[in-house]
């Protein structure tokens, strides 16, 4: 679980819930949807809400961890746990994108404002890709920096009107867990362009999350 003591893994404080709430991010049809539906909904179907930051569209690095994602049994299964995806993106990219993560059975939005990010305190921009040496780099990474870099640019010129729908280059994203009741217990922002949460250590929320219950 998090720890709140550090900065980049502090749970989210009333405030910063309260702002969250009252922002709106897109769907695919361009409709706002405020975050603050999205969490009822969970809560209203009594299951615990996963919530995924992206850097932008074409980061080939997040798409392996929403890839990765997509093939767990825990997450994958609607039932049990609400999982939405937010990138920083146009809402005009997202179809697009669900398709190059393989369509798993999430729900996207995009934020290009990145005020939904901004309000949980997610607001570091950078292209620093971590050091292998010191930050431990997840198991969903299967390419290293540089290939991730290439597969990134290659993906974003192949993808003709939606490369310049990507969203901000340069924003970092995370990754929060919300219980049944709609209280966050886990979050992590990222502190460079590889740290998105191990998939196991989301499923492992939501086994508490559930449990709980």
């Amino acid at each position: 679980m998090a720890d709140a003591s550090t900065t980049h893994q502090a749970l989210p404080t009333a405030e910063q819930l309260d702002a969250a709430k009252s922002t709106s991010v897109l769907d695919a049809a361009q409709s706002a949807v405020s975050f603050g539906s999205i969490l009822d909904a969970a809560r209203d179907s009594h299951i615990p809400l996963v919530l995924v930051f992206t850097r932008h569209f074409h980061c080939g690095m997040c798409r392996e961890f929403v890839r990765a994602l997509g093939q767990s049994s825990t997450l994958t299964d609607s039932s049990k746990v609400s999982v939405a995806i937010v990138g920083p993106g146009q809402a005009e990219a997202i179809e697009y994108y669900k398709k190059e993560v393989g369509s798993p059975p999430f729900h996207f939005f995009a934020d290009p404002q990145v005020q939904f990010y901004h309000a949980l305190g997610m607001t570091t921009r950078t292209f620093d890709g971590g050091d292998d040496k010191k930050d431990p780099i997840p198991s969903h990474h299967k390419s290293g920096l540089i290939s991730g870099a290439v597969t990134s640019a290659l993906g974003m010129i192949k993808s003709g009107s939606m490369a310049t729908k990507g969203g901000d280059f340069k924003q970092l994203g995370g990754d929060f867990v919300f219980n049944a009741d709609g209280q966050p217990v886990l979050a992590h922002r990222m502190r460079h362009t590889r740290d998105h949460t191990e998939v196991s250590e989301l499923e492992k929320a939501i086994a508490a999350a559930t449990s709980s219950q």
